[in-house]
């Protein structure tokens, strides 16, 4: 007897879970949303802070402005001086005013007086909690230089300073026994308030402060200088000081445009070295060696 059998093929069934993250994404989402709106109130209560305490506060408004007082310049308005105050009026800053000192622009404060061609070193602060102090220096001739046909003042920094202020306020200067730089190439050039980067007049302003500076100097005193481009010299005219009889009155003494410091180092050596010979006339410290020198009768 023939027995069929009838195989069924198990089928294994497989279950696929699909995890639901959806709850926590939402629980991240609220909590980004939460700390969206504590840093939010926490930006606005330190800018309400900031404006309620710093900003607005009548405490920290500018009540008083301390200014350099010089020969030509004063805080408030004095005869015959340019009145800082009414500079800083131009850009809205009075001490009658709601300028809070916190936002006070002190950079263009400066730049403003940088802009005045006699002031240098100038230093604006704020001190706290209501006071600007401004400080600056004035620029003060070392020399007479022509500017074409009128006669100029120019400083240590080699500035050409001005005779008279834009406001028309005619500047006052100490000029008594300041030398003369003459024979200037292209006078016409120099303007008042401008920086000469002219090598021959540079060259003079150096001679004239390694002179006036010089710890052994009690020989001489230049009061002009020649310049002679063409040879690259100074010609300088020079008076003896009262205690020294070593220079005449007058006397030429000749300087090269390079090689300035060992040049003057020979003039003092020179000086030191003289004794009670006739007093020189002429000496020409361009020269290395054998240098020339002439001498009264």
């Amino acid at each position: 007897m023939l027995r069929t059998t009838n195989n069924k093929t198990s089928q294994t069934k497989k279950r696929v879970t699909i995890s639901n993250d959806t709850g926590k994404g939402r629980a991240v989402i609220g909590v980004i949303v939460i700390l969206a709106v504590l840093v939010a109130v926490a930006i606005f209560g330190m800018r309400f802070c900031w404006r309620k305490f710093y900003i607005e506060n009548p405490e920290l408004t500018v009540q008083e402005i301390i200014v350099t007082e010089t020969q030509n310049y004063s805080g408030p308005k004095v005869a015959g001086k340019i009145s800082v105050y009414t500079i800083l009026s131009e850009l809205g800053v009075e001490t009658d005013s709601n300028n809070n000192i916190i936002e006070l622009d002190i950079r263009q404060i400066r730049e403003r007086l940088e802009q005045e061609p006699i002031l240098k070193n100038i230093e604006v602060r704020k001190i706290m909690p209501k006071t600007l102090s401004i400080k600056f220096e004035e620029r003060t001739p070392q020399a007479i230089i022509f500017c074409g046909a009128k006669t100029c003042y120019i400083d240590q920094d080699a500035v050409i300073l001005p005779l008279r202020h834009k406001d028309d306020t005619q500047l006052k200067y100490d000029t008594t026994g300041l030398p003369m730089i003459t024979a200037v190439q292209n006078p016409d050039a120099l303007k008042p308030g401008e920086h000469v980067t002219d090598k021959f007049i540079n060259a003079s302003l150096d001679l004239l402060r390694k002179i006036q500076t010089h710890p052994s100097n009690i020989y001489l005193k230049i009061k002009q200088i020649q310049i002679s481009s063409q040879d690259d010299l100074l010609i300088t005219t020079a008076v003896p000081h009262s205690s020294s009889k070593v220079f005449a009155p007058n006397c030429t003494v000749i300087f090269p445009v390079f090689g300035m410091n060992e040049a003057v180092a020979r003039l003092f050596h020179i000086a030191s070295h003289y004794g009670n010979r006739p007093s020189i006339t002429k000496l020409d410290v361009s020269y290395k060696t054998n240098i020339p020198l002439a001498t009264q009768e």
